[in-house]
């Protein structure tokens, strides 16, 4: 599984931001469940960006 982050930079044009697995994942090894979406409030404020390390 891989995640995408996509944005816009200064000019407003789309560009992907982060590309990776995904920030949380639980028993890979048997199927395993990622956390795919999260925002800490909302509305979200789109021209921000910041990544948020979570460990298990």
């Amino acid at each position: 599984m891989r995640r995408i982050i996509t944005g816009h930079n200064a000019e407003g044009k789309s560009v992907v931001m982060h590309e990776g697995p995904p920030a949380r994942s639980i028993g890979e090894d048997v199927g395993g469940l990622y956390e795919i979406w999260n925002t800490e409030a909302t509305p979200l404020q789109q021209r921000v960006l910041r990544i948020r390390l979570i460990s298990i």
